[in-house]
């Protein structure tokens, strides 16, 4: 019959530190990246609506009614 030696348990509190300290970092990291994709993708439907309307007032000027262009 083996006795067993009781082990004394690891110190973890440091680890837990190091981990959640490197989690933060991916984490603000993504934030960043999501961010700017959201401005991107916000920017390129404002020039691209922009895009619309001057081709719109064009083709309503070269159509030959000034008038509607005006609106």
């Amino acid at each position: 019959m083996r006795v067993q030696l009781r082990r004394r348990p690891r110190n973890r509190d440091g680890a837990i530190a190091v981990l959640v300290a490197l989690l933060a970092v991916v984490l603000f990291t993504l934030s960043a990246f999501v961010a700017d994709l959201g401005v991107a993708y916000t920017s390129k439907r404002q020039l691209q609506t922009a895009a619309d309307a001057g081709a719109l007032a064009a083709a309503k000027r070269l159509a030959g009614n000034p008038d509607r262009a005006r609106t």
